[in-house]
């Protein structure tokens, strides 16, 4: 199975995760209904908002990358591709984050701040691979595709 197998699979089944994605945009509506206003960062709900931070993130950062290099390495057209893959888990993500920050503030839910520095990190190490990748003399003289790959990850 490759990459593009795995995204073609999920790609099949776009009800399924548009249904994910707004149980992810709702669910800090619920959490906020079940603590009550003043209450988000308790001992236990703080946890859920975590979670739930974890939970929206992950799928929009991944799509957030599948956008970028369909659009930088790809070079192919953006209206060719799913709605529910490349822009549904963005959107969801940063609906997911505005509700949360409403009712808690986000600074104050654990693991917050270890998610976007990794969205950080992950956003330059792209932006440089990009830049090296359009300088055709780096590869031309020092490797092949492989080795930006590789010069990828040291730089990650």
């Amino acid at each position: 199975m490759t990459i593009r197998h795995f995204i073609q699979g999920l790609d099949g089944n776009t009800t399924g995760i548009l249904i994910v994605l707004a149980v992810l945009m709702l669910l800090p509506l619920v959490l906020r209904g079940l603590h009550g206003k003043g209450r988000g960062l308790e001992k236990p709900w703080r946890y859920f908002y975590s979670v739930v931070v974890y939970a929206a993130s992950i799928p929009g950062v991944f799509a957030a990358l599948l956008t970028s290099y369909t659009l930088f390495f790809t070079r192919e057209n953006l209206l060719d591709q799913s709605i529910t893959l490349y822009f549904a888990p963005i959107v969801a993500m940063f609906v997911t984050l505005t509700l949360i920050s409403k009712f808690v503030s986000l600074k104050q839910v654990p693991g917050f701040d270890r998610i976007t520095g990794l969205i950080a990190l992950l956003g330059i190490t792209g932006i440089v691979i990009l830049l090296l990748s359009r300088l055709n003399f780096f590869v031309g003289f020092f490797g092949n595709f492989t080795m930006m790959i590789a010069v990828g990850a040291f730089l990650f």
